[in-house]
């Protein structure tokens, strides 16, 4: 067998690393292939003084500027494109489904109760502008309408500019109360929460934030433990190398771009309130909050609530979308869902913890709800 040279130019951040974690993976099976990263010390991008530095057969890199592409071109290497920042390069690329991303975002307040959203994005961004199509796009088919902020530049570090930050506090300030904010990344996430701190609005009562990509590091730095949607960086790696192998190997029809959904949404504080204006819905929601772990039952419900079965469902129907009992199902899968990625607790484990009956009925309402076996669950999504 031939040895291939792969360069990986995937960047050095925590997105960067998992997508060169689901390339590592794929190459487990690929003992010809031999990598060469020395590219791109610290940023995720791949700088022109390095480009003549990397003879290999084939490159994967977080690609934005067409001119790289073309050196690369001209000296007739393969390139794989895993950044989703630029619409189109005129290369393979392998990236997120932004639009599901948004989507999922949408899906996630509206089965919270949320009358109110915003989204808080990068315009510049094509991934930016695609996230928050999809939000927008499944709030309209819900009824609602979606604010927007969007900015020029992305900071090179973590603060915002000046002008920028007024920008995003006054329209902050404006903002009905509460308000569900998508963000478009972590960071821009982390931005919301700081300048909320700053007006003394309180996270996540007044305003819920969720960002995207699941960098523990900017939720650890956060006042208020950001809640993400995580994209699958490293199933983005594994698509890639799995698309290079196919073209080193002349197989026909190769995909010109690939989207990979999203593992789902890591909930923490940022978004660990229930926004319900009915009272009595509002009560029932925060008992079954409290009380998860435990056994529940409609019943429980009704005579908390003080209302007959039939108007707390018909009460529930209008406010969150869904039933009570549907409500509570989903309540104890979102926590399973966090639990089965983040722990390492048996599935038997995390049944008692989010309060099923036994494994068996765990099984059944999660793959009912997430389409999925619990453990097919694991297996698919665990970083």
């Amino acid at each position: 067998m031939d040895k291939q040279i792969i360069g990986i130019a995937t960047g050095h951040d925590n997105y960067g690393v998992d997508i060169a974690r689901g390339i590592a993976r794929y190459m487990q099976g690929k003992p010809n292939w031999e990598v060469w990263s020395e590219l791109n010390k610290s940023m995720p991008i791949l700088r022109d003084p390095e480009i003549p530095q990397f003879n290999g057969r084939a490159i994967i890199g977080r690609f934005m500027d067409p001119k790289q592409i073309a050196v690369l071109r001209r000296r007739r290497m393969i390139v794989i494109n895993v950044s989703h920042r630029e619409e189109y390069l005129d290369v393979p690329t392998v990236g997120p489904d932004d639009v599901t991303i948004g989507r999922m975002a949408a899906e996630y307040y509206l089965q919270r109760g949320f009358t109110h959203f915003a989204y808080v994005g990068i315009d510049a961004h094509w991934y930016s502008r695609q996230r928050y199509v999809g939000f927008a796009q499944r709030l309209y088919e819900a009824g609602r309408d979606c604010l927007r902020i969007g900015v020029d530049t992305s900071p090179p570090d973590l603060n915002v500019a000046q002008p920028e930050r007024s920008q995003l506090e006054q329209f902050l300030h404006t903002l009905p109360r509460p308000t569900a904010i998508m963000t478009c990344n972590d960071i821009r996430g982390r931005h919301v929460i700081e300048a909320c701190a700053k007006l003394g609005i309180n996270v996540p009562n007044e305003i819920a934030v969720l960002g995207v990509d699941n960098d523990e590091w900017q939720s650890l730095l956060t006042r208020s433990p950001l809640s993400s949607i995580d994209p699958d960086p490293q199933g983005i790696g594994y698509a890639a190398a799995k698309l290079l192998d196919g073209i080193l190997q002349k197989r026909p029809n190769q995909p010109q771009r690939i989207l990979i959904p999203p593992k789902g949404v890591l909930s923490r504080h940022s978004t660990d309130v229930v926004a319900v204006t009915d009272p009595v819905v509002a009560k029932a929601v925060e008992y079954v909050r409290a009380r998860l772990a435990q056994p529940l039952h409609v019943d429980n419900l009704v005579t908390v609530a003080g209302v007959s079965r039939r108007n707390l469902e018909m009460r529930f129907k209008q406010y969150l979308g869904q039933g009570p009992q549907q409500f509570i199902w989903q309540m104890r899968v979102d926590r399973a869902k966090t639990l089965i990625l983040q722990s390492d607790l048996t599935m038997k484990e995390i049944a008692t913890r989010c309060g099923f009956t036994d494994s068996v009925q765990f099984s059944v309402v999660f793959r009912r709800i997430m389409k999925v076996a619990p453990g097919q669950y694991r297996e698919k999504f665990r970083t």
